[in-house]
């Protein structure tokens, strides 16, 4: 469910779209805590690399919400 949205977002993050380093030193730092894991399907989900690690990655989390929303409101609209 979430696959979608991440690989949006991880298109968005390489067209220098998203997380320009001057825009969000916050967002900057949780993007550097993120792993990326996939399953056999190619679906693909955004983690922490170590489970016990305290770093918080619930910037990135929240804007993939946020593109996953947009996506839906997209479709919506032109269907």
């Amino acid at each position: 469910m979430m696959s979608t949205p991440c690989k949006e977002f991880e298109k968005l993050v390489v067209e220098g779209k998203l997380l320009n380093r001057d825009r969000n030193p916050l967002l900057n730092w949780q993007a550097e805590n993120v792993a990326i894991t996939s399953n056999s399907d190619g679906a693909i989900r955004v983690v922490k690399p170590d489970a016990t690690n305290k770093r918080k990655i619930d910037g990135i989390y929240a804007s993939i919400l946020a593109v996953g929303v947009w996506q839906k409101l997209q479709n919506d609209l032109s269907g």
